[in-house]
């Protein structure tokens, strides 16, 4: 003969067969419940979050915008690097940041432009006074943006070095 106990609310509602010991909340058919409701909340959030990324995406969120809702820039390069008063290697190329140059006197200048308009220069247009047989020297490069390049200029006295 079969017992039944508690309330007839499912919520409440337990078996348990005459003689057993075990606890009706305890079985693999509620474990297997749960675990099916929990995965089918996670894989609800994942679709969500899945469409929350696509949407910011197609309206252009994720990106930054000026004023007049154009996109900003985010171009952080040179487009040509010149030094006076030594040389420089290797040969200036947009992509490469590590360059050395060869101070033939104390006086080294360096002129730059940038491949946006709109970035920002600091270390450039300097003139720089050498004082010891190896300087760094570091030009950044700003985006509209924010986006930031620098360029690492160690500079040394060539063989043919002369004071002005």
């Amino acid at each position: 003969m079969d017992y039944y106990s508690g309330t007839p609310e499912p919520e409440n509602y337990s078996y348990t067969s005459p003689g057993s010991n075990e606890n009706p909340n305890d079985n693999d058919d509620n474990n297997s419940f749960f675990k099916t409701h929990y995965n089918a909340i996670m894989i609800g959030l994942a679709f969500v979050t899945a469409i929350l990324i696509l949407i910011l995406i197609l309206t252009g969120s994720t990106s930054s915008k000026g004023d007049d809702g154009k996109a900003l820039d985010n171009n952080s390069n040179l487009s040509e690097l010149v030094v006076t008063g030594g040389t420089m290697t290797p040969d200036f190329m947009s992509g490469t940041i590590n360059y050395t140059i060869r101070a033939k006197t104390n006086k080294i200048n360096f002129s730059c432009k940038t491949v946006s308009e709109d970035s920002t220069v600091f270390g450039c247009d300097d003139e720089i006074t050498v004082t010891s047989d190896k300087i760094t020297h570091e030009i950044v490069v700003t985006s509209k943006n924010g986006k930031k390049t620098t360029y690492y200029l160690t500079i040394v006295k060539a063989q043919d070095f002369q004071e002005e």
